[in-house]
C-alpha cells in the first residue's frame, strides 16, 4: 500500500508538472490579455473553495458507466459497451488527483517565472541557445523555487487524500490515507498511529531525497535566494 501510495503521487506530480510547466510560462510571459488572464486566475482559484466531494460527484457523473465519455463513445460507434476501467480504477483516480492538485502545481511555478528577467531569456536565445537549451540552463534553474514549490504542495497532500481514491477507485485502489481511515473509523487507535508513522517517515525520505536532487544546484538555500529580490 505506501509502495503503491508513493507510486501514484510520484506519477500525478510528474504529469502535473509536465503540463503546468509550460502552462505556467506561457501564463507568466506570453499571455497578455488582461481578460483571459483574469478569467483563467479565477478558473485556478474557484476550486480551492469546492469540496472535494463535490468535484468527485462532477467526475463519476462524466466517467460512469453511463456517464457522458461513455454515452458519447456508444452513441458515436466506436464502442458497444461502456468501459468499465474509465471509473473505480487507478486510472480514474489518477485523473481525479491531476486535476485537483494541479492549481497547486501551477501558482507557485507562475509566480516563479514571473520573476524571471525577459531580457535573461531573450539574451539566450540571441545566443543561439535555442527554446530547448534555454529552458533546461536559463529558466528551470531561474523557476527551481517555484518548482520546489510546485512539487511540495502538490505531492504532499496527495500522500493524505482520502476522498479521491475511496470515491473514485470505489475501494479497488488502497492508498496509505484510506487505509488509516479506515483504521480510525474501525477505531484502531494503535495501528492507526503506526500507519500515520509510517507516512511521516515517507514524508521525511522524500524531503532527503529531494535535498539530494538539489545539492547540484547549491541545495534549497541557493534555489530560494533569487526570491530575495
Amino acid at each position: 500500500v505506501v509502495l503503491q501510495t508513493i507510486r501514484i503521487g510520484l506519477t500525478v506530480t510528474f504529469i502535473n508538472f509536465l503540463i503546468a510547466f509550460p502552462f505556467a510560462f506561457w501564463l507568466a510571459k506570453n499571455l497578455k490579455n488582461t481578460g483571459v488572464k483574469l478569467l483563467i486566475f479565477t478558473a485556478l482559484t474557484v476550486p480551492f473553495f469546492l469540496s472535494p466531494v463535490s468535484r468527485v460527484i462532477v467526475w463519476r457523473s462524466i466517467l460512469g458507466l453511463d456517464g457522458l465519455v461513455n454515452n458519447f463513445l456508444i452513441y458515436s460507434g466506436l464502442i458497444t459497451e461502456p468501459l468499465e476501467w474509465l471509473i473505480f480504477s487507478e486510472f480514474a483516480v489518477h485523473l481525479g488527483l491531476l486535476a485537483q492538485y494541479f492549481p497547486a502545481m501551477v501558482w507557485p511555478l507562475y509566480l516563479s517565472i514571473s520573476l524571471i528577467d525577459d531580457e535573461t531569456i531573450e539574451a539566450s536565445l540571441d545566443l543561439g541557445a535555442g527554446i530547448v537549451r534555454t529552458t533546461a540552463w536559463v529558466i528551470f534553474p531561474l523557476a527551481l523555487p517555484g518548482v520546489i514549490a510546485g512539487i511540495i504542495f502538490c505531492l504532499v497532500p496527495m500522500l493524505g487524500d482520502a476522498v479521491i481514491p475511496q470515491q473514485m477507485g470505489g475501494g479497488n485502489v488502497l492508498t496509505i490515507s484510506h487505509s488509516l481511515s479506515n483504521y480510525i473509523g474501525s477505531r484502531s487507535y494503535v495501528v492507526g498511529a503506526a500507519i500515520a508513522s509510517i507516512v511521516l517517515l515517507v514524508l521525511l525520505l522524500l524531503i532527503f531525497v529531494l535535498w539530494l536532487v538539489l545539492r547540484p544546484y547549491g541545495g534549497l538555500g541557493k534555489a530560494f535566494e533569487q526570491l530575495k529580490r
